[in-house]
């Protein structure tokens, strides 16, 4: 009796070890598959940071080249937020104002134009925001430093953020 109650606890044994071993197996299977899903997810994620880099670095490019062509034309051009504060002028636009382009940003617009041509300079603005249109030609005249006055003729259109929110204005005079 003692053989055979041996066996039967053998063979419970067995059975007991060729479980651990399924469930090892299957834990193994698992953990390999989890670790070659992450490998490709670290492929997919390195792709990822090398496209993005790339399309950084074309953007760079062009804003460079945005930026020298503002900066090197003989034309006046600005940006400036919706109240009228300038966010940006290149140095031809500065020399039309006769102030430094460190002077004009944050300046209101409307400070460089005589009292009696705001209403009309601002009534010009308004009506490219509401209409979403440019303006091909707006004509003002601008006090410079000196105490004289400047005829300008410009162009304005909006400036929208990527979500399409109007957040401004530019122009070239």
């Amino acid at each position: 009796m003692r053989v055979d109650a041996s066996i039967d606890s053998v063979e419970s044994i067995q059975q007991s070890l060729d479980a651990t071993n399924r469930e090892l197996e299957a834990a193994i299977f698992k953990a390999n598959q989890m670790a070659a899903d992450a490998e490709i997810r670290s492929y997919q994620l390195e792709e990822e940071i090398e496209r993005r880099k790339a399309m950084e670095k074309e953007l760079r490019i062009s804003e460079e080249k945005y930026r020298s062509i503002i900066e090197s034309i003989e034309e006046g051009y600005f940006e400036t937020d919706l109240p009228g504060r300038f966010k940006f002028v290149n140095d031809a636009m500065a020399d039309l104002l006769g102030h430094s382009s460190e002077a004009l940003l944050g300046m209101s617009s409307l400070a460089l134009v005589e009292e009696t041509n705001q209403k009309d300079v601002v009534g010009a603005f308004q009506r490219v925001y509401r209409c979403d249109e440019s303006l091909s030609s707006c004509c003002f005249e601008v006090m410079l430093p000196d105490g004289a006055k400047r005829h300008l003729e410009t162009s304005v259109a909006l400036v929208k953020n990527a979500e399409g929110k109007k957040i401004g204005f530019r122009g070239i005079v």
